[in-house]
């Protein structure tokens, strides 16, 4: 099985809260508070390398900086339990990063961070075993040395959910492009261009795909645009981690063989199974779920689509 190095820099949990609407500036709401001290397991990466161990098509290994009190938190041992590798670097005298999230019905969400471990730590000198490399939020000292090795040894290269401009030097030895329309509107403006397909042509060699969330994603390459339908979900429980889903149902396909269209289609399947649960890491499904979800809900598009991994 091909192997994949998913590399990120940010929280090890979240601290999930749900509010009726986000305030508008100055303003004061009401807060559901739910269970305020639980730290519920997630973070981009670590969410990541958990969906791409559950569909089992490519073998992920977890590169992230955390602090001493992993153990503690309870971390640790759910991502033992969910079967991946880790390579961790430890960072000593700093606690783990974690996340608020303050979420309104419709998903929308406002994040606070606290980085900790993640925004001091120095990534080893060494280079990547693995063939695969995906890098997920934050970009920062230590993501961009990982980026920089990764490319020095031409590995096959995703870029999530990162919307700095920081990241525009890099793009053009990118394969893949996976960002949310808000993260995309970002880097289209830090680029200085006229929206994604406008960014799509000044990159011709990068695949992009941008979330919509209800409105389905799209599929961008040299600026021409395809629209991907959105996979209905049995129910919508928490919007947490759709997103990661997202980029480890892309990343299966594509390592499974699929076309970057067929895969954005299975992206968006593994997104509706984590809208059925609470938090990033809960409920995942496997690659035959994805499957059965896909031919249920597009019957005539998957009949249509001869040679592909559903055919």
């Amino acid at each position: 099985m091909q192997r994949i190095a998913v590399i990120g820099a940010a929280a090890v949990g979240d601290y999930i809260f749900r509010l009726d609407r986000l305030p508008e500036k100055g303003e004061i709401v009401r807060l559901d508070p739910g269970e305020p001290d639980r730290l519920i397991p997630g973070g981009c990466a670590p969410n990541i390398a958990a969906g791409l161990q559950s569909l089992g098509k490519i073998s992920p290994t977890l590169y992230y900086p955390v602090g001493e009190d992993l153990k503690k938190l309870g971390i640790q041992a759910v991502w033992d339990e969910t079967g991946i590798r880790q390579h961790l670097t430890v960072v000593k005298g700093e606690p783990s990063g974690r996340a608020w999230m303050y979420m309104q019905p419709d998903g929308t969400t406002m994040c606070f961070s606290m980085l900790g471990a993640a925004g001091t730590a120095n990534p080893p000198a060494e280079e990547i075993e693995e063939d695969w490399v995906v890098v997920a939020p934050l970009f920062n000292a230590f993501t961009r040395a990982y980026l920089e090795q990764a490319i020095r040894q031409k590995k096959r290269i995703t870029l999530t959910g990162i919307g700095d401009g920081q990241i525009l030097p890099y793009l053009d030895q990118v394969d893949n492009l996976i960002l949310n329309r808000c993260e995309a509107a970002a880097l289209s403006a830090a680029a200085g261009c006229g929206g994604e397909q406008a960014l799509s042509r000044q990159y011709a060699g990068l695949t992009m795909f941008v979330t919509y969330g209800s409105q389905g994603s799209a599929l961008y390459r040299s600026g021409w645009r395809t629209a991907i339908p959105a996979v209905q979900a049995e129910r919508l429980v928490d919007f947490t981690g759709a997103g990661d889903a997202y980029t480890s149902g892309v990343l299966s396909a594509l390592a499974a063989g699929a076309g970057v269209e067929e895969a954005a289609c299975f992206g968006a399947a593994n997104a509706s199974f984590v809208l059925q649960n609470f938090g990033g890491l809960t409920g995942m499904p496997a690659w035959g779920d994805l499957e059965a979800r896909l031919k249920k809900q597009f019957p005539q598009r998957t009949a249509a689509e001869k040679g592909g991994i559903l055919s």
